[in-house]
């Protein structure tokens, strides 16, 4: 089993890496659990960074599309709120774990 880095770990990014991943946290506000998916695909044989970030995201586009449903939309403000913060955080290059989230998708 594989261990996920901590946020402090730093995986080296270049600024195409960095700007695709925050791209992957960003796009499932207008796209759901569709748009980290395809950053995910694409992703699976570009950087460790990316492939990281993307995956990421996915996970944490299950988990708030699925609490969204429960709550009747109300933690979607959540997911925004995070998705924005997990994308400033991969466009500086630093490696964002959402403070809750599932990790299905390895």
């Amino acid at each position: 089993m594989t261990e996920t880095p901590s946020p402090a770990a730093a995986i080296p990014s270049t600024p195409d890496d960095r700007t695709q991943a925050m791209l992957a946290h960003l796009s499932m506000i207008l796209l759901g659990i569709i748009g980290p998916l395809i950053f995910w695909v694409i992703g699976k044989d570009k950087s460790e960074f990316q492939k990281d970030q993307a995956t990421e995201a996915l996970n944490f586009a299950i988990l708030g599309t699925i609490a969204s449903v429960v709550t009747c939309g109300i933690a979607f403000i959540g997911v925004i709120i995070f998705a924005i913060i997990a994308g400033l955080a991969a466009n500086r290059g630093e490696v964002y774990r959402y403070p809750v989230n599932w990790r299905i998708v390895k």
